[in-house]
């Protein structure tokens, strides 16, 4: 296939920030083309480049043997050059025919048939139909029809989705870049939405490139793969040899843990607004906020304890929110509450197997082995009644009992929360050593003071969004 779009040594920069850094791809003609990396990695600036919504510091773009490195968005969206947001643009006081008219509208003043929608029995470029039938077309084609009439403030987020991209078909695309298409859509949504879209573009004879972090969605969809780290590609092949890459397994898809745009909604109150973070393979993370800010609620939902209202976790490639607690206990995924809940008539080793016990775990001796390697003093309060315990000391049996279902993740919600310095030094070391073993980790706390020299990232966490 001859290539459509080329992409040559560009390079951006804010300020001190390189977001592009001599990016170079070719894209041919009715390929879909997936890119993936982490958030930062400077997959969006390329796609504001390719657009016209940033100018690139150096390099060129050619279209179809065109330079449009320097064209304004408009110029290149009626070359054939379209995207789509990551968060839906529509118009939500109209209905979803109104907010195809209206796109509808904008083509038609641009290809000079007076202002807008003056004419709308005119041809629409490309389609060669008056915009109402053009507009019926096209929402039979995403499956919108029976939404026609419906207002879309009031429609489902996967259906709002496939409008926003939808509305993208109005100028007849040739080229069309999704920005996260399936974010904000229900794991079950999410296979079927990529599915109806591409074809519904494919349809249209469209080359596609998409952004996506739900590297099951890249596998299954992507013919190719374009991998960004640090503002670089580095990896551009198909999905089985891009995914199997040892900087992309590392850098992209060495992710453990991935939140993407997760609510949480409890009696009626919105806790946790879009929130998205992930943990790498063999990383620690501390989940920074002050009390309130929504620590407690997400990890929670991590163990199936809240419901999500949206969005997704994925963990090793897993729906993880499809899975019942339980369920993730099996995944390796162990969970230190910030209120340690000890049961006060079991002892501490009684205690401290109750995950294994839960999710019928065959190997529980060889776990409880493998604590009493990590925390030796658990052996010495073996036979003690959980509550007979100090509070520091019941912190250590909570982190024991996590360690006993923690071979993968460790899930740890205020560790240092109202210890003693000592103990809490015991802690610090005990969480050292389970990172110098590969041990990936999530901590929450409500400040660095104990956790600053064990983290490999901070994310910081305020009124149930991520902040920085």
């Amino acid at each position: 296939m001859p290539v459509v779009l080329d992409a040559r040594g560009l390079s951006k920069r804010f300020g001190a920030v390189t977001a592009a850094h001599e990016v170079s791809a070719a894209i041919h003609k009715d390929s879909v083309v997936g890119l993936i990396g982490t958030n930062g990695a400077g997959k969006t600036t390329f796609i504001n480049m390719i657009t016209g919504y940033l100018k690139p510091d150096a390099g060129a773009i050619t279209y179809e043997g065109r330079d449009i490195t320097l064209l304004a968005p408009r110029q290149i969206t009626r070359l054939g050059i379209c995207r789509s947001f990551q968060i839906p643009q529509l118009y939500s006081s109209l209905s979803v025919h109104e907010n195809m008219m209206i796109g509808l509208g904008i083509v038609l003043a641009n290809a000079g048939h007076g202002g807008f929608l003056s004419r709308g029995d005119a041809p629409v470029p490309g389609y060669g139909e008056p915009a109402a039938q053009v507009a019926e077309h096209i929402l039979a084609r995403f499956g919108l029809a029976e939404y026609r009439d419906r207002n879309t403030q009031v429609l489902p987020g996967g259906v709002r989705k496939l409008l926003d991209i939808a509305l993208t078909m109005v100028a007849k695309p040739r080229v069309l870049l999704l920005d996260e298409p399936t974010s904000g859509v229900s794991a079950q949504e999410k296979f079927g939405i990529m599915q109806m879209v591409l074809d519904a573009v494919r349809a249209e004879g469209a080359t596609v490139l998409f952004v996506e972090h739900d590297m099951e969605v890249v596998s299954r969809f992507a013919q190719r793969v374009l991998a960004f780290y640090d503002g670089r590609v580095i990896a551009d092949a198909t999905p089985e040899v891009a995914l199997a890459d040892p900087e992309v397994r590392r850098h992209v898809v060495g992710r453990l843990l991935e939140v993407r745009d997760l609510g949480v909604s409890i009696a009626a109150v919105q806790i946790l607004r879009g929130v998205s973070l992930a943990v790498p393979d063999q990383a620690m993370i501390g989940l920074i906020g002050r009390n309130g800010a929504g620590k407690t609620t997400l990890m929670k939902t991590l163990m199936g304890l809240h419901r999500a209202a949206s969005g997704s976790v994925q963990f090793d490639g897993r729906d993880l929110l499809a899975q019942p607690t339980h369920a993730r206990v099996r995944l390796g995924i162990g969970y230190m509450p910030e209120d340690r809940r000890l049961i006060p008539d079991l002892t501490v080793e009684e205690n401290v197997l109750v995950p294994a016990w839960a999710a019928g775990l065959a190997d529980a001796r060889e776990r409880l082995e493998r604590v009493y390697g990590l925390i030796p003093e658990m052996r010495a309060f073996a036979p003690r009644k959980g509550l007979a315990l100090s509070g520091g000391q019941q912190k250590l049996a909570a982190l024991a009992r996590a360690l006993i279902a923690g071979t993968r993740l460790l899930v740890l919600d205020e560790p240092f929360e109202g210890v003693a310095p000592a103990l809490a030094q015991r802690l610090a070391e005990v969480i050292a050593n389970l990172k110098r073993e590969g041990m990936s980790v999530l901590l929450s706390e409500s400040d660095l003071q104990h956790s600053e020299r064990l983290v490999d990232r901070v994310v910081v966490i305020d009124r149930g969004a991520i902040a920085s």
